[in-house]
């Protein structure tokens, strides 16, 4: 069953395009990037619609991907667009349907498959490729889409969702920050862009559907970021109907919850998708998923939830290092909301403890002149927050550099040493930090906070994870005292240490453990492996808190039953590709080791690619775009039953014949509305329509290419043209 809806959930994350002569990291989103055979230019067009359909299992997220692309141009060209995906995502299938065949992606060492996805274009034929730029920015091509012609690409992935104070959080990102080019030489990359996203994106181009089936009680489900409709699954049958994620004659056997639709409106706003479901309970219990591949090896995920009680006692004596990004990307809120949250800590401590503040753009400011951590009383308390109050935003995002300032500073061997990181995390230098951080000799603990409706997670994550700490990101609409709260009984509660994990009479194997061996209060120990063996099994969490062993037995169920959570061992093969990944740092050194994994378990890497060349039938069955909505598709200029011409600062159209027209709209390339025309009462069109170039808001057009969709009762007709209107 889960299988028939997940093949109704058509997926992609917002599309973002790839220009060849910009750097990767100056890409914005969404966007799709293609080449005008006519000026040989990139040019940005917005895909034309993007369904984001999900089916979320206690702590598990399955998803299929997919949005539609269309070739404006009157001459054959190729899509290449980069989009971002949660970072823990396991990408696990690619597939893409143009004109009457379905194209299915197969995983490929990466230059194999460039070379052949390269081959196949050059000789005009049809291929697409997948490659992963970043742990969260994907790049897809496709090869030779004709003029006016549509292609719909699937992509399918699976992700664990972050939890913490019983909420789980599904996050899905929907556009690419811009990264400052970390260095000597640094720059904001993003200032070399043709095309800053909107505030707003258009409502009619994108859906976001969640299917929740859980075996734990929900309590409040919403969404912080976005307008959402909510309700149960037969309350809402009839919108998943019309959205394609049930069929009419579906039996849905599985017990989903609640549903969940991004509510119909004009726009949204152009931020990453949040949603939000609380726990009804959150007593000691444990969440698991069980799977088994084609060969019938069992795969676990297990999630144990200690009792607060575990973590009773009080904190000692604490040094502080608060550092502060007043980059240029902190414009705004997003600094005055760093302002917040680190005056918010400061009060927090006492005078028994020490503090320390930085912050950083280009270069590295101290609060005390210093890198010399000083106690925290009342006249070093004002000091630093008067330098917290005073930042303001200048130069770029020198993180690494301000990282290693903070690391710098000296150690208190008699208090414990904790940082506290501020930062949306956009840099390109990610991997060169994190490595930073892990063979730093004094193991730092951290803490990251990025505030952000746009957060480069992957980053903010990592970090906390080699820094045995955990990561908050706050939204514009987050309360930030709230979070606060919360990350601090967290770090100042006694945390466990130094776990281990006992499956008594179960067969486990490569069992993966977080990369942090710490376990916060109000957070999950998540660990995964493979097993052997079924039925109940005691499962043992031994630990110290403040060198005093503490102990944790659960009875699980490993009886397979229902395939609902068959993407576990992909999910496994995603942890352990992450892994092999973080341990190599800069270097190459597990790359073989990388490929292995991702070649057997199907699952996308950076050393790998999914390619998608040989075709075959489009049925009912295997369609993408059987329930996408209708695109705006160009007819070849000899299908068209109107001439177009541009005259001084007149659009005119001639009729070749009577046709009953519906309306009339102009586009500019990246999907937005500029101008719509509807006739009242449809009455046959002969003779010509002259447009006076002005936009729906009265403003006159500016020079550049267009797309006017002209529909009528029997089907839309789209074309583009030049408009540069006499001075």
């Amino acid at each position: 069953m889960i299988g028939h809806i997940l093949s109704r959930l058509i997926i992609l994350g917002s599309a973002l395009a790839c220009f060849s002569q910009i750097p990767l990291d100056s890409l914005h989103g969404p966007m799709c990037g293609m080449v005008d055979p006519e000026s040989k230019q990139q040019v940005a067009i917005s895909p034309s619609f993007t369904r984001v359909n999900v089916v979320v299992t206690d702590a598990i997220a399955q998803a299929v991907v997919t949005q539609r692309f269309v070739n404006p141009f009157g001459t054959k060209t190729e899509v290449v667009y980069m989009f971002p995906l949660p970072d823990q995502g396991a990408i696990h299938g690619m597939k893409y349907e143009y004109r009457d065949s379905i194209y299915v992606a197969k995983i490929m060492e990466r230059d194999k498959a460039q070379a052949k996805y390269d081959s196949i274009k050059q000789a005009g034929g049809q291929a697409a490729l997948l490659l992963q730029e970043r742990p969260n920015i994907f790049m897809q091509r496709i090869a030779s889409m004709g003029p006016g012609e549509t292609a719909f690409v699937e992509i399918r992935l699976s992700l664990p969702l972050k939890y913490a104070d019983g909420e789980l959080e599904l996050a899905f990102p929907t556009r690419i920050g811009p990264r400052f080019q970390s260095g000597p030489a640094g720059k904001v990359s993003a200032a070399t862009s043709p095309w800053n996203p909107p505030e707003d994106r258009s409502g009619p181009e994108f859906q976001f559907n969640v299917l929740i089936q859980s075996g734990l009680e929900l309590g409040a489900v919403y969404s912080p970021t976005h307008p959402i409709d909510m309700g149960g699954l037969a309350d809402m049958r009839k919108s998943l109907e019309e959205r394609g994620v049930l069929e009419p004659n579906d039996k849905t056997s599985l017990a989903f919850t609640q549903a969940v639709m991004l509510k119909t409106q004009t726009t949204y706003p152009n931020r990453d998708f949040v949603l939000r479901m609380k726990r009804a309970k959150t007593a000691s219990d444990f969440s698991v998923a069980l799977s088994a591949d084609a060969k019938g090896q069992g795969f676990f995920m297990l999630n144990l939830f200690p009792d607060p009680s575990l973590f009773a006692g009080k904190r000692g004596n604490m040094e502080l290092v608060v550092l502060v990004d007043i980059s240029g990307s902190q414009m705004g809120w997003p600094l005055e909301r760093e302002k917040e949250i680190a005056l918010n800590i400061l009060s927090r401590l006492t005078p028994d403890d020490n503090i320390d503040v930085l912050a950083f753009s280009d270069n590295v400011t101290y609060a005390f002149g210093n890198n010399t951590p000083l106690p925290a009383n009342a006249q070093n308390l004002a000091k630093a927050e008067a330098f917290i109050r005073g930042l303001s935003v200048t130069g770029g995002t020198q993180l690494l550099a301000g990282v290693n300032a903070a690391l710098a500073v000296p150690v208190n061997r008699d208090k414990q040493r904790y940082f506290v990181f501020l930062t949306d995390g956009f840099i390109t230098n990610e991997t060169e930090i994190v490595s930073a951080i892990s063979a730093h000799p004094s193991k730092p603990t951290i803490f990251t906070f990025g505030a952000g409706d746009n957060l480069n997670r992957y980053f903010l994550e990592e970090c906390a994870k080699v820094g045995n700490g955990f990561a908050t990101p706050v939204l514009s609409t987050d309360a930030a005292g709230a979070l606060v709260e919360s990350a601090w009984r967290r770090i100042e509660a006694p945390q466990l240490e130094n776990i281990q994990i006992a499956f008594e009479g179960l067969q486990t194997s490569d069992i993966l453990y977080p990369v942090s061996n710490r376990l916060y209060l109000g957070m999950p120990y998540r660990v995964s492996g493979k097993f052997d063996g079924s039925g109940p099994h005691t499962v043992t969490l031994t630990a110290q808190r403040q060198g005093l062993p503490v102990t944790l037995t659960r009875n699980i169920d490993f009886s397979l039953g229902d395939a609902l959570d068959w993407a576990v061992p992909k999910l496994w093969a995603r942890e352990k590709i992450g892994q092999l990944m973080l341990a190599q740092g800069l270097t190459t050194n597990n790359k073989a080791a990388i490929i292995q994994v991702s070649e057997e378990y199907q699952v996308l890497s950076n050393y790998t690619a999914f390619l998608a060349s040989d075709p075959q039938l489009a049925t009912n069955d295997n369609s993408i775009s059987g329930n996408m909505p209708t695109g705006l598709v160009e007819a070849p200029r000899t299908m068209l039953f109107y001439d177009l011409s541009v005259r001084g600062s007149m659009l005119f159209i001639d009729w070749k014949a009577p046709v009953e027209v519906e309306s009339i709209r102009i586009y500019d390339l990246h999907g937005k509305l500029i101008f719509e025309y509807r006739p009242g009462s449809r009455a046959p069109a002969i003779g010509r329509w002259v447009w006076d170039g002005r936009g729906t808001n009265g403003m006159p057009l500016g020079r550049g290419r267009y797309l006017i969709s002209v529909r009528t009762k029997s089907g839309v007709r789209n074309q583009v043209f030049v408009w540069s209107p006499a001075r």
